[in-house]
């Protein structure tokens, strides 16, 4: 049985039954590559966060990989930051590609010029989200605090080109994160992608937890608000692994600021973080129902 599918079977084994030392290795892992960005938007809270702004290392990059690594499916390269500021995205790609590991990533594309573009059709890049928000110029930079939805525009309709000419099987999606300010725009902003190249047009429910709760009355709360009473175990902790530039592992991609550290890969085997003390406690409160214990669990809406 090929090594990625029996280490599923394992891990799903282990959510069925609760157990909160799962045999296999995570299946996907996000990894910050820089929390650099070059815009202010209001949903986000990185304008919160106290965390210092880095890059990750290379060789940590690697270290990382090749722990995981033939259990890894996908890497998602995106958490806090714009990923094309990262200065060696192009050999972070490369190392995923020749590890076999399906990789993902969001931008705004307004840095999506063609040299980047060229780069990451060429790159093994397997999916891309471009986050616009909007519909109109006013409300983009209402959501996005700056930028230029024509810039973004057009570098998206370059890009869709550029795939089309090369027979790219890239996947593209592009994305509206739904909030009080750009509601009235999700029709527009539907029908006006749905007459292009993409692949996706999502229209994803905005999350709101403490983090940016100064800020709610401009946000439209999400549709998946969270039942404490249901009690819900989350299959993130059985199946991913989060890592921020530096090395510091957080139990999940909704922990922005790396509130809830579960360990350091600068200094600690991925195993032992994986089945680590911190790690081990939340899968054991999560299969018992006590959310509430968990102030990253509970302050979510």
């Amino acid at each position: 049985m090929p090594a990625k599918l029996m280490n599923r079977i394992r891990l799903a084994e282990a959510y069925l039954l609760k157990n909160p030392m799962p045999r296999g290795m995570p299946s996907d892992i996000t990894l910050e590559l820089t929390n650099r960005c070059d815009l202010h938007c209001p949903m986000c809270p990185r304008d919160l966060c106290k965390r210092p702004i880095g890059d990750m290392d290379l060789e940590l990059l690697k270290d990382v990989l090749d722990q995981a690594v033939p259990g890894l499916e996908m890497s998602d390269l995106c958490l806090d930051g714009e990923p094309l500021l990262y200065p060696e995205l192009e050999a972070a790609l490369r190392i995923l590609e020749d590890r076999g590991v399906k990789t993902y990533l969001q931008t705004t594309a307004l840095l999506l010029d063609r040299d980047k573009a060229e780069m990451l059709l060429d790159s093994g890049l397997d999916a891309i989200v471009f986050s616009l928000d909007a519909d109109t110029r006013e409300t983009y930079e209402k959501v996005h605090g700056a930028g230029n939805i024509e810039i973004a525009r057009n570098n998206i309709s370059r890009f869709l080109e550029m795939r089309s000419n090369k027979g790219s099987s890239l996947s593209v999606t592009v994305q509206l994160v739904a909030q009080k300010m750009n509601s009235h725009e999700i029709s527009a902003f539907k029908k006006r992608w749905a007459n292009s190249t993409v692949d996706a047009v999502r229209i994803k429910p905005l999350n709101i937890n403490y983090h940016n709760r100064p800020r709610e009355g401009q946000l439209v709360p999400a549709s998946n608000v969270f039942d404490k009473s249901a009690a819900l175990r989350c299959i993130r902790l059985w199946r991913s692994m989060t890592v921020l530039w530096d090395g510091t592992c957080v139990p999940c991609c909704y922990d922005f600021c790396g509130i809830a550290p579960i360990g350091d890969l600068k200094i600690q085997p991925l195993n032992d973080v994986w089945l680590g003390e911190k790690l081990v406690e939340l899968r054991t409160l999560h299969s018992s129902g006590r959310l509430e214990e968990i102030p990253l669990c509970r302050e979510w809406q």
